[in-house]
């Protein structure tokens, strides 16, 4: 019995060997299967993660393309936004809603390539009572997604209020160069927007082909100042209509507001000028007073349409035509020339 217990021992041990070898291997195996399968699915992840430049490039150059734009990007968080200088002098600054950015930004671009998907983007400001402003400048944060840029030119338009929503066009510059400092987007307007008193929407617009620039973003703001920021898609295939609507009702961002700078001078422009309405026979009439024009005419715009050229003796009276409910916008000019007025706005409730 001793014999055969020793005999027997060897090869009881090797058995043990063998299927401890034979457990090592396919462990083994199964671990490397396991490390193979998480490495695919941690490539995939990253696929699907979307890729934010630096703030300084004012890019999402690897955010994936889609067939149509949207309106917001989706950006991953808010930037931090830098600190502008003064604007040189004499220029001032004469509003500021360069802050509290949000962590997303809406589109504000035309398309040469999808034009139906253009839209306009505006918000809204308020030049207090007794003040004239010449505004010359435009600051606006915003970032190009989609695409790296740049846009082709820029457009900057100005309107009036109506009923807490962008009105009456005043005001354009289109076709204009961009400075770009960081997220810093500057337009310098080639003719002072002169603007009396009042409530007013601004637009700061990039003209764009899709594929392969991209579109740009205005960046939206936390914080409300006046009425929140409208939005318009003119061609209508964004889904929210065609004419201007809250932003925040058309658009996935709940942040109400754009951030942006003006800037320019205080006071009137060179050429000073003021209105009197009045019905003569039923026909809306309008007497223009002006002073300050150095040129032997001046131009007469209604409606930014010149309707007259007349000497230069400070008085104009302008027969519309019209005789029911109106609105007008004058403003005069030295002949020839983009040396203006203020604008002034006359209303005809009936």
């Amino acid at each position: 019995m001793n014999k055969q217990s020793t005999t027997i021992r060897p090869y009881l041990l090797g058995g043990v060997f063998l299927l401890s070898l034979a457990f090592v291997i396919v462990m083994s195996l199964a671990l490397g299967q396991s490390r193979n399968l998480a490495g695919k699915q941690s490539v995939a992840a990253s696929m699907h993660t979307q890729q934010v430049a630096p703030p300084a490039t004012g890019a999402i150059p690897s955010s994936p393309r889609p067939e149509r734009p949207t309106l917001t990007s989706g950006l991953a968080g808010a930037h931090k936004l830098p600190t502008l200088p003064m604007p040189q002098a004499p220029q001032v600054v004469l509003y500021d809603q360069y802050n509290n950015a949000g962590p997303e930004a809406t589109r504000s671009t035309t398309f040469t390539d999808l034009p139906d998907f253009s839209t306009d983007l505006a918000d809204d400001f308020v030049v207090p009572a007794g003040q004239t402003w010449n505004v010359q400048s435009i600051d606006a944060d915003g970032t190009y997604a989609f695409g790296p840029g740049p846009a082709i030119d820029w457009n900057v338009f100005i309107y009036t209020d109506s009923g807490g929503l962008p009105g009456t066009e005043i005001f354009s510059a289109t076709n204009q160069p961009v400075v770009v400092v960081g997220t810093t987007f500057t337009v310098n307007l080639p003719v002072a927007a002169v603007l009396s008193a009042g409530t007013y929407w601004i637009e700061i617009q990039a003209n764009m082909t899709f594929n392969p620039q991209g579109e740009w973003e205005w960046t939206d703001r936390m914080l409300q100042s006046n009425s929140g920021a409208a939005i318009r898609n003119p061609g209508g295939a964004v889904g929210c209509g065609t004419d201007w609507i809250r932003k925040i009702f058309c658009v996935s961002s709940m942040d109400p507001d754009q951030v942006y700078r003006l800037n320019g001078t205080l006071g009137g422009g060179p050429i000073q000028l003021s209105a009197q309405k009045k019905k003569i026979n039923g026909i809306n009439s309008v007497r223009l007073t002006w002073g300050g024009a150095n040129s032997a005419n001046v131009d007469v715009y209604r409606n930014r349409v010149v309707v007259a050229t007349t000497p230069n003796d400070g008085q104009y009276d302008d027969s519309t035509g019209d005789t029911g409910r109106a609105q007008y916008m004058y403003k005069v000019c030295e002949a020839g020339t983009q040396t203006c007025s203020n604008t002034v706005t006359v209303n005809f409730p009936r």
